[in-house]
This record gives structure tokens, sequence and C-alpha cells, in this order.
């Protein structure tokens, strides 16, 4: 003889939310203050960049205005100069920005801009906090 009847499937009632549950503190106090403090940070750092920026474009504008500026000098390139403290090759990194038909030129105006990179390296040092 067939068995004709089927076992139904047990259904568990949907348990996974329950108001009466205490909740998780995965945002505790101490994640907000870190929170708080790295967005204070980055406030400081980019106060800190426009400073030496605008230094630098009353210092030098005719370099700024040959895009010696804050778009240049957040790239990756400018950064790693910058970090390294190399006037030289934040004045590499400068020409690597333009297209240049000829190396001599490439070089006589990397070598001008040292000295103009030289004075902006300064300027950075002088708003380092201490």
């Amino acid at each position: 003889m067939l068995n004709t009847t089927t076992t139904r499937p047990t259904v568990r009632p949907f348990t996974s939310f329950d108001p009466r549950a205490p909740r998780s503190r995965t945002w505790g106090i101490g994640r907000l203050v870190a929170i708080a403090t790295q967005r204070l940070e980055r406030r400081e750092q980019t106060t800190r960049e426009q400073r030496i920026v605008a230094s630098f474009a009353e210092w030098h504008p005719e370099w700024h205005a040959s895009l010696f500026d804050a778009t240049f000098l957040a790239s990756p390139a400018a950064r790693a100069a910058i970090e390294a403290r190399d006037p030289a090759a934040l004045a590499a990194a400068w020409t690597e920005q333009f297209r240049y038909a000829d190396e001599d030129k490439r070089r006589r105006d990397a070598r001008r801009a040292t000295a103009v990179a030289g004075d902006f390296l300064a300027i950075v040092e002088g708003e380092l906090p201490n």
C-alpha cells in the first residue's frame, strides 16, 4: 500500500527582530569618538594644506599660475616628493604634468623649478606641527 500522507514542513516564526531584545552597540561611544577625531584631523590637514598653497601663491604667484597649485600638489608623485622633502623630485613631478617635444626644455624647466620647489618645501616645514 502506498503512503499518501505527506508531512508538512515545520514553519518557524520570523524571530530575527524582537523589539523587546536589547539592541547591539556597534556604534558605541568609542567608535563615535574615533570617527569625530578622524574628521577633525582631516579638517585640520585640509586647512593646513590650504594655508601652504595660499602662502606659496603669495610668494610665487607666477609659479602658482603655472599649475604649481593644489591640484598638482595632491598628485601621488608630488606627495611622494613632499614626503621625501626632495625639491628636485618635486620639480621633476611638476614637469611631468606637461608634454614636452624637447627633453632638454623639460630638464631646463625642472632646474628652474627646483629652486621654487625648495621654497615650497620651506613653507611646508614652517606649517608642520611640532
